[in-house]
């Protein structure tokens, strides 16, 4: 055994103890550090990446990373006071227990980070024109556009590129400019699936980077004209558009799923009429409109005398099938 240097206590190795050494020696230092921020978006950066996070969370990763240690002072645990700028640790240092605090300092520094200059400078990548075949987009359409958007954006948040530039609203429906390519194709093809249309991709040549052609491309998504509820004809058959998003219907005579890409619209929803079948027989019905007009057509499928009916006109007849089918 040997003894401290200090104050003579025995300790099994060295030459001085512990407690001793922490009252003479600087076990813990934290050297001053920067903190930067967005003064756009909030962003913080990490090293060469940028990242929405807690300040907090932010502060505490600047300290542990600049936190130095004395040799041989195992830490145990460690209190993080951010309102007074302290910081303390527990541990063994050489068999002893000790308990020190030390102070931090650091600077808050307010830049534009890169995804936020490029925004306010109005660049884009990719345009997504969002159109509908033969008619106006419905607000639902692109209600729910936005929100495939909006979720695409939350997805590729780690992306600096990852947003949108501009938003024009035409009458012939509405155009979101993306700073990344990616987006603008990731936010096409979710908004095509979901609502039942089709994308058509092209690029056009903008400028030259480092000797190479960079490209604008234009992802344009057309929404079918008809809609859930509507009558459209394919290859001669009626039929009832059941979902868009799957672009599935049902023939009103046969009563099968049949596919309705391409086919086209006969009547809409809104425009039909109610009626009631008041006789049957086997290939016609004849029907009382809400009205009170009365008339005989093609008698479609699961109708029986009682059944409610919805009508609707094609080819100067007029034709029904079933409220339920």
């Amino acid at each position: 055994m040997v003894r401290c240097v200090v104050c003579g206590r025995e300790i099994e190795r060295g030459y001085i103890c512990g407690r001793c050494a922490s009252e003479r020696y600087q076990l813990v230092s934290i050297d001053p550090f920067e903190i930067v921020i967005c003064s756009k978006c909030g962003s913080f950066r990490y090293g060469r990446r940028w990242k929405k996070e807690r300040f907090e969370k932010v502060l505490e990763d600047a300290i542990y990373k600049n936190l130095k240690v004395m040799d041989g002072f195992e830490v145990k645990s460690l209190t993080l006071d951010l309102d007074s700028r302290l910081i303390t640790l527990r541990g063994d240092l050489f068999g002893d227990y000790v308990e020190v605090t030390t102070g931090f300092s650091f600077k808050l520094r307010k830049i534009c980070c890169p995804r936020c200059s490029r925004e306010s400078g109005g660049y884009y990548e990719s345009i997504l024109q969002l159109r509908c075949d033969g008619r106006g987009l419905r607000d639902y359409e692109i209600e729910a556009a936005r929100k495939i958007i909006e979720n695409v954006l939350e997805s590729e948040s780690g992306n600096e590129k990852s947003f949108i530039s501009k938003i024009e609203e035409k009458k012939e429906g509405i155009d979101f400019y993306f700073g990344s390519r990616d987006t603008g194709r990731k936010a096409s093809r979710k908004i095509a699936r979901e609502l039942g249309g089709r994308v058509v991709e092209s690029k056009k040549l903008h400028t030259r980077i480092d000797g190479r052609d960079a490209y604008r491309f234009t992802y344009l998504v057309k929404l079918p004209s008809y809609e859930e509820g509507d009558v459209v004809e394919k290859g001669g058959r009626l039929l009832l558009v059941k979902s868009r998003k799957s672009g599935r219907g049902v023939d009103i005579f046969e009563g099968k799923s049949v596919n309705i890409s391409g086919a086209r619209i006969v009547a809409r929803k809104g425009e039909m009429r109610s009626g009631v079948v008041v006789n049957v027989d086997e290939r016609t019905v004849e029907i009382v409109s809400d009205n009170g007009e009365v008339f005989v057509t093609d008698r479609p499928c699961m109708t029986e005398i009682g059944s409610e009916v919805l009508i609707f006109e094609f080819r100067g007849k007029l034709m029904v099938f079933p409220k339920d089918l």
